[in-house]
């Protein structure tokens, strides 16, 4: 379910000014924001709501203290980009036109953000190789993303620089195996039980002015003692606990790190070779009339919010095979248990199957199917709240405050009622949604009791519904209880937004990445942001995440909470496939829809809802080919699927970009041009050898790399390259 805020009005006058405190440490700090607004016309409340307060409409009141008709209100909040809207009287949501930037809302109105960070810093002159090192921009902390542990043998570090500002930098450490003796004993050459080191860190991420070095250091117990190193033409620095300092440090002198208090944060590695497929069930195929709920109506009609076409699991069986076509190595199904709706995000029972699917020896059939298939299983986990059918709900219904199931709920009072307004908490004031009681030690016990259930039944995986509406402290319990079942059981959340408070090795494993999305729509298809601005809002996730997170998150184009995809672009496919060549070449996991592949149309629920196509001849059957051809290309490279990532390239004035992935000896590079216009493509390959041979992926043609460089080669408008250093398989017939 989508909970983007949906409105946006026309506002006179609004004032937001950015304070930032200089004080270290960067990261830890927090930025006071002053929000100023000044509607319209007189409403009797302003409340502000965001992504920093989850969109609450309460939470975060504004004051008029003075009466002059300009609300205020000052926040602080941590670095980063900031997503709001001013909501006048409770109901209407209103746009800050004076914002520095704008995100889609999801409801074809338009977000504000703001972006807070240490932004003075960027004022000071840099340039690599001028021997000047803006150490005031230099940060390390022993804390998630600065320092993880995604593996019981291995340590990755990084730290932060100014962008362009240095030539190199490297770590040095000593490990202590007898984690009681201090860093001067580590660093010590005589010191017993020590093992010594100094690795080169790369550059890993590059977001708001700064770059993100990283290393991984083979460590598996013991203390961890470590400084950095950086050098830039003549000028040599060591940064450590101290600060910068042209000397190097003495031996007690580093940063320290206990392994044993250093938990790991492991995601399944299976999501990296991983591609999804999402599959709303009532639209997906009717392969079982029998079990069709009542008045359903016919395939391919128009989709409704109340309709129903009969689509169930005996429809996924029987299309196993054309999902092994795709390429598909993963489901995630949307809601399955027993509901009322076609979309089933209003629980009756959770232990249930819903008839209309076919019930539960169907459903073990279906995933034993899957599961033969190489074919992984996702289901959604609806837990924040339950449908008004659902059963300890119905019981308060008829008990009132008797029911023993009165604290799984929020009620106000009794008897129940739905309207005008419910008595009860409901998700969004939908009385069909009552919210569960999560503080209620019974609720989460029997939510996980679901999960166990379902689990044991083979479920590889849970995608997690409005998360953001549970308190962390439940997600903590069910990550626990979900990897002590299946340690390589996928977690994944339904974050609209930034979703570091989730990824702390904790709680889910990856969130849905609406920020992808929403930088690939605005880059590609909406042309509302610049190469630099997309490269930018990418890579401050990446800055922000876990790499152990970064290589698993969902990236989606649509969803069954999104207009799909070739209406999202007007059904331009020049836009378009540069930009799907994009989805299936970044780190993580790539996500399709269903439809999606064969061009099916369709704007935001309920018309996004809409049942497949499987006419072959109303398919789009070269956008299918494409498909198909990057799904395979992406199985057969080792570097696409879980190698590091660099920027090569980012030109605004021809928006056109191209970047490297790099694992284990292999090296591939994407180049795009989404710009109106030609361009000839000309890359530095400083970490690949003179002499190396690239291949289109497409048309077999050869590039080397000499010099340093890699060859020129040309980029019509629209137009997107993949070259493998090496012979690649034989992959689709038509060049993206």
């Amino acid at each position: 379910m989508s909970k983007a805020v949906m409105r946006n009005v026309f506002v006179y006058s609004i004032l937001i000014i950015v304070i930032s405190f200089l004080g270290w440490p960067a990261e830890s700090k927090t930025f006071e924001v002053e929000f100023t607004f000044m509607p319209g016309r007189p409403g009797r409340s302003v409340c502000l709501a965001g992504t920093f307060n989850n969109w609450s409409i309460t939470a975060t009141p504004m004051e008029d203290a003075d009466g002059d008709g300009i609300w205020k209100i000052v926040l602080s909040l941590p670095r980063g980009e900031h997503q709001y809207k001013f909501v006048v009287d409770g109901t209407v949501w209103v746009t800050d036109m004076k914002a520095e930037a704008f995100r889609d809302d999801g409801y074809g109105g338009r977000n504000s953000v703001v972006i807070v960070g240490d932004t003075e810093l960027l004022k000071a002159e840099c340039s690599a190789g001028d021997g000047q090192i803006v150490t005031e921009a230099l940060w390390h902390e022993n804390a998630s993303p600065y320092v993880e542990r995604e593996g019981s043998t291995t340590v990755a570090v990084r730290l932060r620089t100014r962008t362009s500002d240095v030539e190199r930098v490297r770590m040095e450490y000593a490990l202590n195996l007898s984690s009681h003796e201090g860093c001067a004993d580590g660093f010590d050459n005589q010191a017993r039980g020590s093992v010594r080191g100094s690795i080169p860190m790369e550059p890993y991420a590059t977001a708001g002015g700064f770059t993100y070095y990283r290393a991984v250091i083979p460590a598996s117990h013991g203390l961890l003692c470590y400084r950095f190193v950086l050098e830039d033409g003549d000028t040599r620095i060591w940064y450590s606990p101290a600060g910068a300092n042209r000397y190097a440090p003495g031996a007690d002198d580093g940063f320290e790190l206990d392994l044993a208090g250093l938990s790991v944060f492991q995601t399944p590695e299976w999501v990296k070779d991983a591609v999804f497929y999402q599959i709303f069930p009532e639209r997906f195929a009717n392969g079982d009339p029998a079990n069709d709920p009542f008045a359903v109506r016919s395939w391919g009609g128009t989709p409704t919010t109340g309709n129903f076409f009969g689509g169930d699991f005996q429809g996924v069986i029987d299309n196993i095979s054309y999902l092994e076509e795709l390429g598909i190595t993963a489901i995630w199904f949307n809601p399955i248990f027993e509901a009322p709706s076609n979309h089933k995000y209003d629980t009756s029972d959770y232990m249930k199957i819903d008839p209309s699917f076919g019930g539960l020896d169907k459903f073990k059939e279906m995933v034993s199917a899957l599961h033969a298939a190489g074919i992984k299983v996702i289901l959604d986990g609806v837990f924040n709240h339950t449908g008004y059918n659902f059963w300890a709900f119905q019981d308060i219904v008829a008990k009132g405050r008797d029911s023993r199931y009165v604290n799984w709920y929020h009620i106000h009072d009794f008897p129940i009622r739905r309207s005008p307004k419910p008595n009860y908490e409901a998700w969004w004031g939908f009385p069909d949604l009552p919210q569960l009681n999560m503080e209620n030690p019974e609720v989460r016990s029997y939510i996980l009791d679901v999960v166990t259930y379902w689990m044991e039944l083979g479920v590889d995986g849970w995608r997690l519904d409005v998360p953001n509406e549970i308190g962390h402290f439940f997600w903590r319990e069910f990550r626990d209880h979900v990897k002590g079942i299946n340690p390589d059981a996928y977690i994944v959340g339904e974050i609209w937004h930034n979703g570091s408070a989730w990824l702390q090795g904790d709680q889910f494993d990856a969130v849905m990445n609406y920020v992808f999305r929403d930088a690939v729509l605005d880059f590609f298809a909406r042309k509302t942001c610049k190469a630099s601005d997309f490269m930018g809002r990418l890579e401050s996730t990446r800055a922000d995440y876990p790499d152990a997170a970064s290589m698993v998150l969902l990236n989606l184009l649509g969803s069954h909470d999104t207009e799909r995809v070739y209406t999202a672009f007007r059904g331009n496919k020049n836009l378009m496939v540069p930009a799907i060549v994009f989805q299936m070449t970044y780190p993580g996991a790539p996500i399709v829809y269903y439809g999606d592949e064969i061009g099916m149309r369709g704007s935001k629920d309920p018309g996004c809802r809409g049942t497949m196509v499987w006419d072959e001849s109303k398919q789009d059957r070269e956008l299918l080919q494409l498909y198909k051809g990057l799904i395979r290309l992406r199985k057969s490279s080792i570097a696409l699927r879980r190698g590091n990532m660099r920027w090569l390239l980012v030109d605004d004035p021809t928006r056109s970009f191209a970047f490297s992935r790099h694992y284990e000896g292999e090296t591939v590079v994407v180049a795009v041009c989404a710009g109106d216009t030609g361009v000839s493509v000309d890359l530095a390959m400083d970490s690949v050898s003179d002499g190396t041979v690239f291949v289109d992926a497409f048309t077999g043609q050869a590039h080397e790399v000499a010099g340093g460089r890699l060859e020129v080669f040309d980029l019509g408008p629209g137009e997107a390259r993949i070259l493998v250093a090496g012979t690649p398989e034989k992959n689709p017939e038509k060049n993206p």
